[in-house]
């Protein structure tokens, strides 16, 4: 089972694990780490499927991602399995962090997911700052609709660097992961920073 504040779990082969939702909310349910595996994702409520991905949300990196609506208090079964042979990988559950309208800075432990909603229309810089310990992504989608950028190295040293055009008053999802642990054999940590050019 997953803590109901949510949290990482390993995955050994097919299981299934229960995830109560602390609240109301948009959740986003993400595999990582999963070596030479192609991991499947799906979540049951009240024995519907409601939820399924295998190979997102970045081409050729074969992890599953899954942005969800939940309700506060409802049990959900999320089904890890994987695309061929069976193998492991880290289950990581999250209600996204709100970032303020006019951006800011936030330390990442970890995937991590957020709800950016600009106070003013225009470009808007999505970059990372990793102290050469790890090596981060982001990838950004209008809030329950289809991805609008993606970075992996274009900042220094591994980092982002992700200029987008956003509009005032839309929320948008964004999602920050990391390709590898950083050196301490950690999940990988960074700190995000969004800010209007």
């Amino acid at each position: 089972m997953i803590p109901s504040t949510g949290g990482a779990v390993q995955i050994d082969g097919p299981t299934e694990v229960t995830f109560i939702a602390p609240e109301t909310g948009f959740y986003l349910v993400y595999t990582w780490f999963n070596g030479n595996s192609d991991p499947t994702l799906s979540i049951t409520e009240n024995g519907t499927v409601i939820g399924e991905n295998d190979d997102g949300p970045i081409d050729g990196d074969y992890n599953s991602l899954l942005l969800m609506d939940l309700i506060g208090g409802n049990t959900y079964i999320i089904s890890a399995g994987f695309y061929g042979a069976p193998g492991s990988y880290v289950l990581f559950v999250t209600n996204p962090v709100i970032i303020p309208g006019g951006g800011g800075s936030v330390m990442v432990e970890g995937p991590s997911g957020f709800h950016f909603t600009p106070d003013s229309s225009g470009t808007w810089e999505i970059r990372t700052s990793n102290n050469g310990q790890s090596d981060p992504y982001s990838q950004i989608w209008e809030f329950r609709a289809d991805s609008i950028g993606y970075d992996d190295d274009s900042g220094d040293g591994y980092n982002v660097l992700l200029a987008v055009d956003l509009t005032a008053g839309q929320t948008y999802d964004i999602l920050v992961g990391f390709f590898a642990g950083d050196a301490a054999g950690g999940p990988g940590s960074c700190t995000m920073t969004i800010t209007k050019r």
